[in-house]
């Protein structure tokens, strides 16, 4: 059974939130060096990229689709970061996630955090990506030499976001 997460809908302790989800590629590195840049007041950031694996379970992996609902997806994922703010001091928040079809080794979601400690984007960043894999409403199709199948939720997917 999935928890459901409790919002406020106020920014309170963060900068910057910024939440894309868009068909183009991105780059992570420009990403990471662009949060925090000129500010004195962070002392950490972390960086996540996820890319396109080019097997899963025992089939290789030719592409990758993603499908998505668009203003849902925007809306829980800004929920999502919502919520890691109130949880950690997280100075600034930087999440691009893409749809469509993707190849191996494409990049899929890009997660930087901003904070005065390394605790707080480490666990934050975590927990976002928990989240994420769960509880946003992005649906994966994976193609291989045999067909196509949509993924399902891994229980341990579902078993990360209760440990929340």
């Amino acid at each position: 059974m999935q928890k459901k997460l409790h919002f406020s809908h106020q920014l309170q302790g963060v900068d910057v939130l910024s939440i894309k989800i868009q068909e183009d590629d991105f780059d992570p590195g420009l990403i990471y060096n662009l949060v925090g840049k000129d500010r004195k007041d962070i002392g950490a950031k972390v960086a996540f990229t996820g890319l396109v694996k080019d097997f899963f379970e025992l089939d290789e992996v030719t592409n990758l689709y993603i499908e998505h609902y668009p203003s849902m997806a925007k809306a829980q994922l800004k929920n999502i970061c919502q919520s890691a703010l109130e949880r950690w001091q997280i100075k600034e928040i930087h999440l691009v996630h893409r749809f469509g079809l993707l190849k191996p080794g494409d990049n899929i979601v890009n997660l930087v955090l901003a904070s005065h400690n390394r605790s707080d984007v480490f666990q934050g960043g975590t927990f976002i990506m928990d989240y994420l894999k769960s509880d946003a409403p992005f649906w994966k199709k994976e193609f291989n030499r045999k067909g196509s199948a949509w993924v399902n939720q891994s229980l341990d997917d579902i078993q990360k976001m209760d440990l929340w």
